[in-house]
């Protein structure tokens, strides 16, 4: 499918400025638009907003900003006609809403996309006014905040076959990276819906029984894999003066019998007065926290937060403690009660609060977890129907999930192990799957490397099942134990990867550090998930780059025409930096120009089996470069501090200067013979056995 190259976001407040910049950092293309501000500067909300994006992080790299080009909806209403995607995020009123559709209908085109942020107001309601040739192609399109990093959007549809329904989904997950949740158009759809009635009963709740803020967040924070914000931090964090808006529309758009309606945070005094003072969270100076240490008291004063004691383990939590039993019972009633109303499954459900909320699981999960039976002698009296159905049958994945199975990866297993697995697809690239903690690279995984490399392949993809890394580094405890000789089989397995007669592609994401960073470099192209996380943090280990990382660093170096090269790979090892996304390890050379960024992670493997077989089809193994040395002031020159520091600063800046130039292969040995010198120094052996076996260093 083709991609999104041009959009208008209309609204310029945290989520739309945030939406402008997710989609910017992909390449596209945006207009936003504000209402015009008084004075000169007509554009100066929108200007503003992309500013507050730039402190805030919300761009990829802050290069992107460059593909925004700011306006306001009284002067620049034509540049809808040349967009592929509209999308309204004003606040959340109909009226308003409806408005603004009105004035751009007359610059829509037959293929432009037209969508809505809205939380709360059903599509039905927001297309009721729109011409007919525009209704089908109006969807909801529900980010949450910060669209940057959460990874849920909520999609809603007049009709499931809607024309540009598949064009809007692919675009949103392969391109902007996200995860689509398919609602129903009910009110809140599925993750507000929920997630909106468990924060307004853990609220009123507390208030109502005198129950302090931050023993309500640490009861509903850690024990049941909820994020540390709690209820009252995510109020804080989501910011107050949103309240009203959000949660009101809820109230006025659910039936008076909803089991919202008991539960009313808009009109409790202690929200209405703190949004009356400007404290609004994180978008004011303060909110029900200030600060990590402070919490509001009734008479709007901050006290000292309390000492909270509460049991940690889940069952024993919600089974001893009434706070906690009464909030989530109410809330799995909640989700009991309107399940086949605003889903198609209960996994949907779960996923809209684990996506849109960051638990770590949803409701169903969590009462699957803590064991069904226990769950309904919590009930006082009438539990769902849903729930009996669910005790009958052991759970309720047992009963209603229709979640059907993965399929098995087709291909031939060429190498299994507990520590990796080599497939070869029918196209003949083969798939090295990395199958330790955080992508540990042990000997075994060595082993399962070195087999790839010497396999009957087309093309070979390394990648991890990790969610969190690629590879977090070499085993430290191999490193400890076995010296010169795992240093020895590192530098050959990566070198004869590199010298494969097929391309070899690194499929990377999450943490890839030390040795992870090093089989990177090794590979001929990079596919890299933005947020990838590269560094060599060797040094704090008492080494540096051993397995031909600093060589690989530096010949990007040396492409790139940088200045000082071999300085600037010396100052990166010896400074242990981890860069935070895949656009500053380009940056700083550690990705190519050429290699592939992608905000996709569910898209990775596949874009990287795409990139192998494209190489796969005229590949030519790489020629051994001549390295030139550095000679100059010693590198190291700033070098000062502790002795294991001083040391791999010596041995780093021996290996990189000298006399004319050095051949790959003798870089390489040269690297080894250092590296273990390195880490043979008393200094730096007890530093890197401290680190293996997580003794504190004083």
């Amino acid at each position: 499918m083709t991609d999104l190259q041009t959009a208008v976001v209309f609204g310029s407040g945290s989520m739309g400025s945030g939406i402008a910049a997710l989609l910017a950092s992909t390449g596209v293309k945006v207009h936003l638009l504000d209402m015009p501000a008084d004075g000169p500067d007509r554009n100066a909300r929108a200007r503003a907003a992309v500013d507050l994006q730039l402190k805030r992080g919300g761009f990829f790299h802050k290069k992107f900003a460059a593909n925004i080009t700011v306006g306001n909806s009284e002067d620049d209403l034509a540049v809808v006609a040349d967009a592929q995607w509209v999308i309204e995020a004003i606040f959340e009123n109909l009226d308003a809403k409806r408005s603004l559709y009105a004035a751009i209908a007359p610059f829509l085109g037959p293929d432009t996309v037209l969508s809505s942020n809205t939380s709360t107001i059903p599509l039905a309601k927001l297309s009721a006014e729109l011409a007919q040739e525009h209704r089908s192609n109006f969807f909801i399109t529900h980010f949450f905040n910060p669209p940057r990093v959460m990874p849920l959007v909520e999609v809603v549809a007049a009709t499931s076959d809607a024309p540009l329904m598949g064009w809007l989904i692919d675009v949103i997950e392969r391109q902007l990276g996200k995860s689509v949740l398919i609602c129903r158009d009910t009110p809140g759809f599925i993750a507000n819906r929920i997630g909106n009635f468990w924060m307004a009963v853990a609220a009123r709740i507390a208030l109502d029984s005198g129950i302090d803020p931050e023993y309500a967040d640490a009861v509903f924070s850690k024990p049941f894999g909820i994020p540390r914000t709690g209820v009252f931090g995510l109020f804080d964090y989501i910011g107050l003066q949103l309240v009203p808006d959000v949660w009101r529309s809820l109230h006025n758009t659910l039936p008076a019998t909803d089991a919202l309606q008991k539960y009313n945070v808009v009109e409790h005094p202690l929200f209405t007065g703190l949004i009356e003072r400007g404290l609004t969270g994180r978008t004011g100076d303060s909110g029900f926290y200030n600060g990590p240490d402070q919490v509001i008291d009734s008479t709007f004063e901050y006290r000292p937060k309390r000492q909270v004691t509460i049991p940690t383990d889940l069952i024993q939590l919600v089974t001893s403690n009434d706070y906690a039993r009464q909030v989530f019972v109410e809330t799995l009633r909640y989700c009991c009660d309107h399940a086949h109303d605003i889903a198609n499954t209960i996994a949907d459900i779960d996923a809209g609060m684990e996506l849109g909320y960051s638990w770590q699981r949803g409701p169903f999960a969590l009462a699957d977890a803590i064991g069904v039976d226990t769950i309904v002698s919590l009930f006082d009296d009438n539990p769902p129907s849903l729930l009996l159905e669910a005790v009958a049958a052991g759970g309720f994945y047992q009963a209603f999930s229709s979640d059907s199975p993965a399929k098995a990866e087709s291909g031939e297993v060429l190498a299994t192990s507990p520590a990796a697995t080599l497939t070869r697809l029918p196209s003949g690239i083969g798939v090295l799957t990395i199958t330790t903690k955080l992508g540990i690279i042990t000997t075994d995984v060595l082993a399962a490397l070195n087999t790839a490399a010497e396999s009957d392949l087309r093309g070979l993809v390394i990648t991890s099942n990790d969610p969190k890394a690629f590879s977090a580094g070499a085993e430290l405890s191999s490193l400890v134990t076995g010296g010169k000789g795992f240093i020895d089989i590192g530098v050959s397995v990566y070198r004869k990867l590199q010298f494969a007669p097929f391309p070899v592609v690194a499929a990377v994401h999450g943490i890839t550090l030390g040795g992870g960073a090093e089989l990177m470099l090794h590979a001929d192209t990079v596919v890299a998930h933005v947020d990838t996380k590269l560094g060599f943090p060797e040094r704090s280990v008492g080494i540096f780059p051993g397995w031909g990382g600093v060589v690989q660093h530096l010949i990007r170096h040396l492409e790139a025409g940088t200045k000082n090269p071999h300085q600037a790979v010396f100052d990166f090892a010896m400074s242990a930096a981890r860069l935070q996304t895949a656009f500053d390890a380009q940056d700083n050379c550690l990705l190519r120009p050429s290699d592939r960024i992608v905000a996709s992670r569910k898209h990775l493997r596949d874009m990287a089996i795409q990139v192998a077989t494209e190489l796969a089809a005229d590949y030519r193994p790489p020629v051994e470069q001549s390295i030139p040395l550095y000679q100059g002031q010693p590198l190291n020159r700033a070098v000062t501090g502790e002795v294991a520091d001083v040391k791999v600063g010596q041995c780093l800046a021996q290996l990189l200067t000298g006399d004319g130039e050095l051949a790959e292969t003798e870089f390489s040995k040269k690297s080894t013979e250092l590296a273990f010198e390195a880490i043979s120094n008393p200094a730096n052996a007890e530093r890197a056995k401290a680190v293996a076996t997580g003794i504190k260093r004083s």
